[in-house]
């Protein structure tokens, strides 16, 4: 099934399940006797709804999401994942973008895997850290970084300005499912305030 057809289904679906779980929890609120269960029907689901719509949807996962895109952006667009012959220039991209993701690598374990390391905890360890929090967006700097190179390197990057629109491409490609992200986090959000 088609991205066209299938995303309006899943929003649909996801819309449906919202205000059955509107309805449910407002019947679950009238015949509850400890107050286990709150509405989204009331002024306080409504306010809670109001106030927290943007903290829900603006959570680190959005942030991976759309890193993810535009790595997936840069990787694409970059061609360094289509199937080509083995000419000279792509000969000379993969080895330059070899040489960064070493670069990388060398960054990431000085930043990590040293004694006293910025990224470890305060304790010294690495998870929970701002390295295991920075896990994504460490991968996804790192793969922009070389798909950059060998898309430049390769010329299917002419310029900073193809780069960019790689980035724009990646997201504009995972648009349906950030879409389909925003419904699915405020359903989760919501289950979670009428439950919790």
């Amino acid at each position: 099934m088609k991205t066209e057809r299938l995303l309006p289904l899943l929003v649909g679906i996801l819309l449906l399940a919202q205000a059955i779980l509107a309805l449910l929890s407002w019947f679950l609120s009238a015949t509850s006797m400890e107050g286990s269960v709150r509405t989204l029907i009331s002024a306080e689901g409504v306010r809670w709804f109001c106030a927290t719509l943007t903290h829900v949807v603006g959570s680190p996962l959005l942030g991976c999401l759309v890193l993810l895109a535009m790595a997936w952006g840069t990787v694409s667009r970059s061609r360094l994942v289509a199937p080509q012959t083995h000419t000279a220039r792509r000969r000379l991209a993969l080895r330059m973008a070899a040489v960064v993701l070493l670069v990388c690598l060398a960054l990431i374990a000085m930043l990590a895997f040293v004694p006293h390391a910025m990224l470890l905890s305060a304790t010294g360890h690495l998870w929970p850290s701002p390295f295991s929090r920075a896990l994504v967006p460490l991968f996804c700097l790192c793969t922009i970084a070389v798909a950059a190179v060998y898309g430049r390197a390769s010329r299917a990057f002419l310029s900073f300005a193809d780069v960019v629109r790689s980035w724009a491409a990646g997201v504009a490609s995972a648009s349906p499912l950030l879409v389909l992200y925003v419904f699915a986090v405020v359903f989760y959000a919501s289950l979670r305030f009428v439950f919790q």
